[in-house]
């Protein structure tokens, strides 16, 4: 007869020895455990405020996903505790569960059982994985070039109130409507500006105050966030509508050289309500501004859903250059032309943030009343300093500009644009070494986007004569002047040829259709051997037709070619 309570015991033994074994292995993995950093670059993705990147992967049997911590420029990482010596598979995500999608054949990617991971082998010592782009096997560059930033001020907007410690309101009108003829009166109200959801929120009002038919806020750092260079990082989505003009900007805690523009203006984000979805980067200074009809340097990049999503405006300013980025494209670079008139920018500047309404540039098509309540919310202000790592490699850029249409100044051709590499008013000189027209010149750029355009005869200031004409590049020009734009990225290219004055090459008027054929009477014969057998004793300029074998010029080599191809014929 079976004694259960005999049975009993014996199972509760052998479940108590499986549980003391589970538990050493455990204790030892423990105390073996490796730490492995995962971290991912989510610069591209977009993200919504309390939904952060995750990880997750067969480490725990793909049973929950880890959440990832933001440690700036777009670089998301947690540290998790593996077995050393240890194979796993993993995935990022955004929102839990929502895994990337990774290419089948990658070089970071394997793939069994249907499902394409990452991978990785663990050792007897911590790791830090490599950064990749999210959903990507290319490697994060912005990881690396930004180590050398620190994190040295920092607004969250996580409290329930503005922190005054680090703000302070400009109040009023201004003179002048704050120079520009705005139409808003800014308060330190708390209905033009509150936290709400952890965002600063910055609200324009269509309400009438102290003689304005518009209230909005400003907002600056002056005197509690002062900074000389950096790199500075706002993420905020815009307001939309006719009318509107917010921006986020840096002016000089003290004027070192002078009243405006003298000590320098520094805009990180502007945008106007009738051009919806064009971010513009600007600085001001004594040379390049408003006043003395030098239009001031600047880049422009298309956001077209500012409004509805945010995005991170960031500017990195050295010792060397301003560089403008959205979401770590970079899209404007100024240079140091090391004269206080051009450069400015060495002493200290502090962050303002605010809602413009109308005015000389925001107002420049009215204003629609119809918008308002209208409002820019603000999820942080970040400010870094420390190096930001080596400074971007140059590109070779060819310019190319066809001249057979124009009489040639005696004193040559340019390039010539705002940045200071391309020495703009005067420009840089271009070449025609073979005579034929085609104009050009080999310049290396940072990467960024330009504004230029080509002039006819040197002249060393803005208002003169030679310039391209601005109407006949409406197709392609971007700005008030129609300028002609380009983006350098690390890669050398060719710009052009342009017709000067033009988009579009030039029409070869000495084009030919039928080669040999040159007394063009669409027939190869007799008469056309002739007329290159003159052509070559007289040494007059080639006809586009006689020069048969397509070598650059009429000589014997054309006459048998021509001969040749009358006889086949």
């Amino acid at each position: 007869m079976i004694d259960f309570n005999e049975k009993i015991r014996e199972e509760c033994n052998k479940t108590l020895k499986t549980m003391k074994i589970i538990f050493i292995i455990t204790f030892l993995s423990y105390l073996s455990a490796v730490d492995i950093t995962f971290s991912v670059d989510m610069s591209n993705e977009e993200l919504t405020s309390g939904c952060s990147p995750t990880v997750a992967g067969s480490f725990n049997n793909w049973s929950s996903a880890y959440n990832l911590t933001d440690s700036g420029y777009g670089i998301w990482e947690t540290t998790i505790d593996l077995n050393p010596n240890s194979y796993y598979e993993f995935k990022f995500g955004i929102c839990g569960w929502q895994l990337e999608n990774l290419p089948p054949e990658g070089t970071c990617t394997v793939t069994n059982y249907g499902y394409t991971n990452r991978f990785l082998s663990t050792l007897n010592e911590s790791l830090s994985l490599e950064t990749y782009y999210y959903a990507s096997c290319d490697i994060s560059e912005d990881g690396e070039d930004n180590a050398d930033w620190v994190l040295v001020w920092s607004d969250e907007f996580d409290a329930p109130e503005i922190d005054m410690n680090k703000w302070s309101y400009e109040v009023g009108t201004g003179n002048w409507g704050w120079g520009n003829g705005e139409a808003q009166y800014y308060t330190d109200n708390s209905n033009n500006s509150f936290i709400e959801d952890g965002k600063l929120i910055i609200k324009a009002i269509r309400q009438y105050y102290a003689g304005s038919d518009y209230t909005s806020a400003r907002m600056v750092t002056k005197n509690k966030g002062d900074w000389t260079y950096g790199r500075f990082e706002i993420r905020a989505k815009l307001p939309a509508g006719t009318g509107t003009w917010p921006a986020i900007w840096m002016m000089p805690t003290d004027s070192e050289y002078g009243g405006w523009p003298d000590s320098g203006e520094i805009d990180i984000m502007e945008h106007v309500g009738f051009d919806p979805g064009t971010i513009h980067a600007t600085c001001h200074n004594d040379t390049y501004n408003w006043y003395d009809g030098i239009p001031p340097p600047g880049g422009e990049l298309n956001v077209n859903d500012f409004d509805e999503n945010f995005h991170t405006y960031t500017l990195e300013w050295t010792e060397s250059s301003l560089k403008w980025f959205v979401d770590e494209t970079l899209y404007y670079t100024y240079s140091n032309t090391s004269s206080w008139s051009t450069w400015p920018y060495n002493h200290d500047f502090f962050i303002i943030l605010n809602i413009a309404i109308g005015g000389t540039w925001g107002g420049q098509q009215g204003i629609d009343d119809s918008i308002f309540p209208v409002q820019m919310e603000v999820e942080y202000v970040r400010v870094y300093q420390g190096g930001g790592g080596s400074e971007p490699g140059s590109s070779d850029v060819t310019f190319l500009v066809d001249m057979q249409n124009e009489q040639i100044d005696e004193s040559g051709i340019y390039v010539s644009g705002g940045d200071s590499q391309l020495a703009g008013p005067a420009g840089i000189f271009m070449s025609d070494s073979d005579n034929d027209n085609i104009w050009s010149v080999t310049i290396p750029l940072e990467p960024g986007t330009y504004t230029y355009k080509f002039r006819n005869g040197y002249y060393n200031y803005w208002d003169g004569p030679g310039w391209e004409d601005a109407n006949s590049l409406e197709d392609c020009g971007v700005g008030e002047w129609n300028d002609r734009q380009i983006t350098v990225s690390d890669e050398d290219f060719v710009v052009g040829p342009y017709c000067f004055s033009s988009c579009e090459p030039c029409e070869n008027e000495n084009s030919c259709d039928t080669l040999g054929d040159v007394n063009n009477d669409d027939v190869l014969n007799i008469l056309d051997i002739v007329t290159i057998i003159n052509i070559i004793l007289s040494d007059e300029m080639s006809d586009p037709c006689s020069d048969f074998n397509q070598d650059g010029i009429t000589n014997i080599l054309d006459l048998v070619s021509l001969v040749s191809a009358i006889l086949e014929s």
